[in-house]
């Protein structure tokens, strides 16, 4: 009995220390949305909580339990998660019974003792959420089966009491379903050990207390059929079995999903992911090591540390089967196996340390300290490491409470029910979800958006009801985003509505991107102010199933063709599937929202699209209707450019651009604030960009050109001069304190030595300053032909002569491809201004285009920029086919201009040469 009571009294010390540990911060971070929502349901009482847990993906017993603690306790963080407390610290003493009972009392309390310091267990017991009593639920029904373990005659308290679990526990969560089956698969293999009358007489009862289970959830059973179909992810992957063991393992130990870093990707805390995976070595080392001791020893398995593991690995296994069928399981859900995983710990250190032997002992003692330092790793990133703190909805409503006024509206992108039970303003919040329900979204936003000034929109980071981004669109087209701000775990978009929200008209079109979609129809603004966005919406139809998902990249080019900003995104339906998962005729629209960086120069801007296959980065053809390609680029239209308002950039464009720590004065009135220069390794006839970042001082500057120049001494090696924003923004209409970004291209001369070269801007006539040096390195040049197999001589005048080819074969089979390498000889006399591009195209019997290949010469290394009279260039170009040759082929040879697609005319005024050859395909 003494002995007894210095056990109990350690018992009572560890729910203390456990108390403590599960207190220690709890109402630091503010309810995220989970939490916001179980709060929610309990407010409003019993009957709604049972209403709308009917359509939502777990049952009503926890909220049910919340609203009447509610009823006595009130609503805040502390009272709300002390109920998961109360239900976390139980589990210590019902773990230490167990243990006691089946093993021993230093596995029980050892049992404890892990509890106590388990991570997922303290941060789940400081959360408004049912998985502290889901998993007592489940350890109780694992100490009813103990009990039956050690019954001839299973008693009617045990029977009912297991009943009255596994019902709470099939109406608390949904997951319960692989306890119940473990449940009934341990109660089958207790009644096969069993004589036949005791099986019988035990069978019966069994029978029918699951049969009154059944009962019981009767009235639930529609609801829980319908969430089979519902709350997936269509867009999740299938994990396979290392990948599921090795994610939820590395949860069970710390539960925050976010610390274990993206599949594929390196995790943010590594040091906690080595322990973590440290203490499953060590896990399984000492259960081969205790299973090969109870086989060399020829005993029989004890059967209730045999059930505990069994309760741990088979619903597990089941729930890998469940992600088979559906794969968005969060491991959360089956935290209720952790109690059984912590009984096969303690039972295994126990064991181990035991057998007195050396490494029987070492290898208890390598599984404790590995449990140890995953444990206490595991505590200091749940209590002190910001980057995984819940989201700070507290401090997103104090600020909206703080900035907002009666004439603001605010829409959360989801269903909202946490940031109304802290904000205390005067403006609505409206939650909408798109997903599925497009038309009636917009009706909603533009209910709530009426007669509003202001709508400051919140996207939760976890949402994925608006992933089109459609609410960003529509408001973006209704007027300017004017402020941008980041909280954990949210961010928060504030636009000035300057019209009321519509969806506005699309413009048909019918292009075909490479038979796979068609774009039917088009949208986007025509005018924008630098500092603002440019709204776009384009219409697709898919004409037949297609295996890939599909990105589209919508950009704004200056008139200069040069990128400037622009929008990736992947494309998806109303149902937010991608491509892959459309239906044959189903035509849906995506939205994109293109910045213009706050220091675009005033002038015509491009916008084109771009569609491509996102593994391979690789591009679509635009068809004609003979479905010969026309680049991969379409354009959308003309966005004319306007001066920004103010400085303000809430789309963050500026970021990226380098700013120098002191402003470089070019004259009076004009600063240089940053610039980049790229690359910083130049060959003889490339370019060498530049962006400029630059702002005027006072109004009306002389209208003085801009230079940049590549130097070596007082020899200009490459030059570039004019007004900024190519001309279109001289200096006299720049306004004072608005940055402006200049975008500059200097072709270095095709005759440049090797060596180093400085980079001078200049103003006007006043001095240069240096942005730094170069390196020109040359490629080696060749005067004498190389061997060629076909002479062909034919020209594009004043540029080049195709002097001769040579062809791999001219037999061709399905899937071959047709290597062809071309020998130029450059007959330019002055450097070549364009970086033209070679395409090498085969073209079937019908002329239609079936194979091709383009690039720049020599793979790029050598560009006609950098051609030099009478040298030779060997050229050689892998044509791949889009689909198989039939019949005699001919080969033509285009030189086109990769900005405007505008082909260089032959020597007989046709826009490409024609080979004095022929393939055949053999394709049928």
């Amino acid at each position: 009995m003494r002995r007894i009571a210095h056990i109990d009294r350690i018992l009572i010390l560890l729910i203390l220390i456990a108390f403590a540990l599960r207190l220690h911060r709890i109402a630091l971070q503010s309810w995220w949305w989970d939490e916001g929502y179980s709060t929610y349901l309990a407010r409003h009482g019993i009957l709604t909580a049972i209403r709308m847990t009917a359509v939502d993906i777990h049952p009503p017993l926890y909220y049910i339990l919340l609203s009447l603690w509610g009823t006595f306790t009130g609503y805040n963080e502390f009272t709300t998660r002390f109920l998961s407390t109360i239900f976390g610290i139980l589990t210590l003493p019902l773990l230490y019974r167990i243990a006691r009972e089946g093993v021993g009392r230093a596995v029980g309390l050892l049992a404890a003792g892990l509890a106590t310091l388990a991570p997922a267990y303290v941060y789940y017991s400081q959360e408004t959420r049912m998985y502290t009593l889901f998993a007592l639920e489940y350890l109780f029904a694992l100490f009813l089966l103990s009990r039956m373990i050690s019954a001839r005659r299973w008693s009617p308290g045990t029977l009912i009491a297991m009943g009255i679990t596994e019902a709470a526990m099939m109406y608390t969560h949904y997951f319960s379903v692989v306890a119940i089956i473990f449940l009934n698969l341990a109660a089958l293999l207790l009644l096969l050990r069993q004589p036949i009358e005791e099986r019988r007489w035990n069978f019966r009862r069994w029978a029918l207390t699951q049969a009154l289970v059944i009962l019981a959830y009767a009235p639930w059973l529609p609801p829980a059929y319908r969430q089979t179909g519902q709350h997936s992810d269509e867009r999740a992957t299938f994990p396979t079995l290392l990948e599921f063991l090795s994610l939820t393992w590395h949860f069970f130990n710390i539960g925050i999903r976010e610390v274990l870093g993206k599949t594929g990707e390196p995790p943010p805390r590594p040091g906690f992911v080595m322990a973590s995976a440290a203490y499953g070595i060590a896990f399984a080392g000492a259960l081969l090591s205790v299973g090969l001791a109870i086989w060399r020893r020829q005993r029989r398995i004890p059967l209730r540390p045999a059930i505990w593991l069994a309760a741990f690995a088979l619903p597990l296994l089941l729930v890998f089967g469940i992600t088979r069928w559906k794969p968005i399981v969060h491991p959360r859900y089956i935290l209720m196996l952790t109690p059984a995983l912590l009984l096969t710990d303690a039972t295994l250190i126990t064991a181990l340390w035991g057998e007195r032997r050396l490494v029987s002992r070492a290898l208890a003692l390598a599984l404790a300290l590995a449990i140890g330092a995953t444990f206490l790793q595991g505590l200091w990133i749940v209590y002190y490491d910001p980057a995984f703190f819940r989201e700070d909805v507290r401090g997103v409503a104090a600020y909206l409470s703080a900035v907002t006024t009666s004439e603001d509206a605010i829409v959360v992108d989801s269903e909202e029910y946490t940031l109304q039970q802290y904000y205390t303003g005067p403006s609505p919040i409206q939650g909408i979800k798109m997903r599925g329900r497009e038309a009636e979204g917009l009706a909603e936003l533009q209910a709530i958006t009426d007669g509003k000034q202001r709508v400051f929109l919140l996207h939760w980071f976890r949402s994925v009801t608006d992933d089109k981004r459609f609410i960003p669109f529509l408001l973006e087209a209704a007027g300017r985003l004017i402020d941008h701000r980041e909280f954990a775990g949210y961010t928060l978009w504030v636009y000035e509505l300057e019209r009321p929200v519509a969806m506005p008209p699309l413009q048909p079109t019918q292009i075909n991107f490479g038979d796979r979609l068609w774009l039917s129809g088009a949208f986007a603004e025509g005018e924008a102010r630098a500092g603002e966005g440019v709204a776009v919406a384009l219409r697709w139809r898919m004409p037949a199933p297609i295996p890939e998902n599909l990105k589209a990249a919508v950009a704004l080019l200056d008139p200069g063709r040069q990128r400037v900003s622009g929008m990736d995104w992947m494309l998806m339906n109303d149902l937010h599937r991608y491509t892959a998962r459309w239906s044959p005729g189903e035509e849906t629209t995506t939205y994109f929202v293109v910045p213009v960086p706050l220091g675009a120069p005033p002038g015509p801007y491009t916008l084109t699209v771009t569609l491509y296959r996102e593994p391979d980065l690789k591009g679509l053809d635009i068809l004609d209707e003979a479905r010969n390609p026309g680049g991969r680029s379409l354009t959308l239209g003309a966005v004319k450019v306007h001066p920004p308002r103010t400085t303000a950039d809430p789309y963050g464009t500026m970021a990226g651009v380098p700013h120098l720590t002191h402003p470089l004065s070019l004259g009076d009135g004009l600063q240089l604030l940053g610039f980049q220069l790229a690359p910083s390794l130049l060959a003889p006839g490339e370019p060498l960009r530049a962006l400029l970042l630059l702002q005027a001082d006072r109004p009306g500057l002389p209208d003085q050109p801009l230079t940049l120049e590549i130097a070596r001494g007082e020899a200009i090696l490459g030059r570039q001069m004019g007004d900024p924003g190519y001309g279109h923004y001289p200096l006299s209409r720049w306004i004072p304190g608005l940055p402006v970004l200049d975008r500059r291209v200097v072709w270095l001369s095709s005759q440049a030595a090797e060596g180093p070269a400085e980079v001078r801007l200049r103003w006007g006539k006043g001095l240069g300053i240096s942005l730094g040096t170069v390196e020109i390195a040359g490629r080696p040049r060749r005067f004498d032909p190389p061997p060629y197999e076909i002479p062909v001589g034919q020209r594009f005048p004043g540029l080049a002569e195709l002097v001769g080819i040579s062809l791999d074969r001219t037999i061709l089979q399905p899937g071959d491809t047709l290597n062809v390498r071309l020998i130029w000889r450059a007959l330019n006399e002055d450097p070549v201004e364009r970086p033209y591009v070679v395409s090498v195209q085969v073209l079937n019997e019908e002329g239609r285009l079936v194979g091709q290949d383009d690039r720049p010469p020599a793979h790029g290394v050598s560009p006609t920029t950098s051609w030099v009279q009478g040298e030779y260039i060997e050229d050689p170009h892998p044509v791949t086919f889009r689909e198989p040759l039939v019949g005699e082929g001919r080969l033509i040879v285009v030189l086109y201009d990769p900005d405007t697609m505008q082909r260089v005319r032959a020597a007989d005024g046709r826009d490409h040469l024609e080979l004095p050859v022929r393939v055949k395909g053999m394709g049928r």
